[in-house]
């Protein structure tokens, strides 16, 4: 649950913190955009990785 909290917190930084809206959908599209654009970041860890690969860098 911890991390859908650190989620949602990032979105209302990053995306809806003094926006105004007109309707739900107007903030939906708003909130979708900035998951599109997370996506694909790299920016995040995917966890730890096997033995013997390589970082990508």
């Amino acid at each position: 649950m911890k991390m859908v909290e650190v989620w949602f917190g990032i979105i209302e930084r990053q995306a809806i913190q003094r926006g105004t809206f007109r309707d739900v959908r107007e903030l939906t599209t708003k909130i979708r955009e900035f998951i599109s654009g997370w996506n694909p970041q790299r920016n995040r860890s995917s966890g730890p990785r096997p033995r013997g690969a390589k970082a990508d860098r």
